[in-house]
């Protein structure tokens, strides 16, 4: 699936998102989208270790629940000009992950905080290419993620507002031999990481 074609899954994904907790339970929420970045372990990923972000997360639930539910959907990606043992490649990297969890947020006039926690499944595609050669390989697993945001209400409905997650997911990846005969030794990396980025999104019940 190219890129515009996920970016495009995501904003309809994060549109039926809103309808749904909109229409089935009765309770305040927000669902908002995430543009940002990603940063993971530099020892195990490096040089694409700082990658582009995008996502949509959303809290909702009956109004008498003491907590909300929470969701979100993120990709990252990245793409580097790298050596080894003297030998120019590429490596790309993309990162998919599926949350699910608790949510509490707080209300102070216009402004919302807010903090959450849960489990999370993630998935990696890489692939790295030399000289018109590419070995690729993928991997998920599941972990678990925390983190916390503040958005200002913007008119009745609109967001506006920052956030920071962490998440952290074991993956393993298994050896193999890529197209050139080169032999590609297996192992286990955090596919998780902090992710920093800005909100736009909607919420609900109406702001006076």
């Amino acid at each position: 699936m190219k890129v515009r074609e996920q970016m495009i899954l995501l904003v309809a994904l994060g549109c039926g998102l809103v309808a749904m907790a909109s229409s089935a339970l009765a309770g305040p929420g927000h669902v908002n989208f995430m543009i940002g970045q990603k940063l993971f372990d530099s020892d195990e990923w490096d040089p694409i270790d700082k990658q582009s972000s995008f996502g949509v997360e959303g809290a909702f639930g009956p109004g008498r629940w003491p907590v909300q539910m929470a969701a979100y959907l993120s990709r990252a990606s990245g793409e580097e000009a790298t050596s080894y043992s003297g030998t120019q490649f590429n490596l790309d990297a993309t990162t998919y992950e599926i949350g699910i969890g608790l949510n509490k947020t707080f209300t102070a006039g216009k402004i919302y905080p807010y903090v959450g926690a849960g489990l999370v499944h993630a998935k990696v595609d890489f692939t790295a290419q030399q000289s018109g050669t590419s070995a690729s390989d993928e991997g998920s697993g599941f972990g678990g993620w925390g983190g916390a945001g503040l958005f200002y209400r913007v008119g009745s409905t609109f967001n506006l507002g920052a956030a920071a997650r962490y998440s952290s997911v074991d993956v393993d990846f298994n050896a193999y031999t890529s197209t050139s005969g080169v032999p590609i030794p297996g192992g286990t990396i955090d596919a998780g990481g902090f992710t920093f980025g800005v909100l736009v999104g909607w919420g609900w019940p109406k702001t006076p």
